[in-house]
């Protein structure tokens, strides 16, 4: 028997009113403001209004955003965009045109957002909104994976990239994964004599757990 859980489930969210898509081209600009005050309450309020739920301009802008300066801004719309691709249990669904946007914005977001991304992850609050969107990034798992390597990256930034890889099971890293978990294994075991690099290898000692939880994560 159809339920009104049932019926809700299968509707979608009703567009915006004539006003609120008015207000809405300006609260847009205003997400590129030079203030970041200004940035906030116009994301504050696009929320508000649940304009990332119901017009594709907004989800598309969003994504262009993930890149602001402001790491208070990239939390807020990791978590309005992650909002948007989990599934919603008894309640409208987003219009199709929304997730079409999204889905497409995502394909397109490169090495600077997904550095942009992992620097939202000194904590792991945001873990999951992260990899939801990076899920949907369909050479995510290359790029995080060149991310891990590079030693000019801060490693906070290369075991960001090495837990996203476990957790979303981009299994196209795990080859490399392995290589670098030996070489890794080497330096914190003084196989690799390093008298004038103590900074490597404490950055070592540092990522090879990661490594580690990774690789058994993608088995």
């Amino acid at each position: 028997m159809l339920t009104q859980k049932h019926f809700l489930k299968d509707q979608e969210l009703p567009q915006l009113s004539p006003r609120k898509r008015g207000e809405l081209l300006q609260l847009l600009e205003n997400t590129f403001s030079p203030d970041v005050v200004i940035r906030e309450e116009a994301l504050d309020r696009i929320a508000i209004i649940d304009a990332h739920r119901r017009s594709p301009l907004t989800i598309s802008i969003l994504v262009q955003r993930l890149i602001d300066p402001d790491i208070i801004m990239r939390k807020k719309i990791v978590v309005m965009l992650a909002e948007c691709l989990q599934k919603m249990e008894g309640g409208p669904q987003i219009p199709q045109s929304v997730g079409s946007s999204l889905r497409h914005s995502l394909r397109e977001i490169g090495k600077r957002e997904i550095l942009a991304l992992l620097e939202l992850l000194s904590t792991q609050e945001m873990i999951d909104q992260v990899c939801y969107i990076l899920n949907e990034c369909s050479h995510s798992g290359e790029d995080l994976a060149q991310i891990l390597l590079d030693r000019k990256l801060d490693v906070s930034l290369r075991i960001a990239a090495s837990d996203v890889i476990g957790q979303v099971g981009f299994l196209e890293a795990r080859p490399i994964m392995v290589s670098l978990e030996q070489r890794l294994s080497n330096l914190v075991s003084g196989q690799i004599p390093m008298p004038f690099a103590p900074q490597i290898a404490l950055e070592a000692e540092q990522l090879l757990p990661a490594v580690r939880r990774a690789i058994q994560a993608l088995e």
